[in-house]
């Protein structure tokens, strides 16, 4: 079975962006372009789901979606984050901004899955 495109050591999509210059387009379109931010960001969470720059990714992705009018799915993104990267400074803005909070009794194990406790 060939690797999925985010696996590691999977090579990129043609044309696709390293992460540095994913990030740099990212944070220059997300304000005047949500929708696009939507899916750059989605597409930045599939291949670099668990790097540095992924709570700041989520949080812009989670920003953006609400900007195109789908707060339930932003309140999902927003509810998944802050039991994924619960030590992030994004995920306390993420919850300033829509009220998410961690729960307690839900972890994530290094495969990067919840588990229920």
């Amino acid at each position: 079975m060939a690797p999925s495109p985010h696996d590691a050591g999977a090579p990129p999509a043609p044309g696709a962006l390293d992460e540095p210059h994913l990030m740099a387009k990212l944070r220059a379109i997300k304000d005047r372009e949500p929708q696009a931010a939507v899916i750059l960001a989605r597409q930045g969470n599939q291949r670099f789901p668990d790097s540095a720059d992924a709570p700041e990714r989520t949080s812009i992705l989670i920003h953006a979606l609400v900007a195109v009018d789908k707060g339930s799915e932003a309140r999902g993104e927003a509810e998944r984050m802050v039991n994924h990267y619960p030590d992030s400074g994004w995920v306390r803005e993420v919850e300033r901004f829509t009220g998410a909070h961690r729960h307690r009794n839900i972890g994530v194990n290094d495969a990067g899955q919840l588990i229920f406790r």
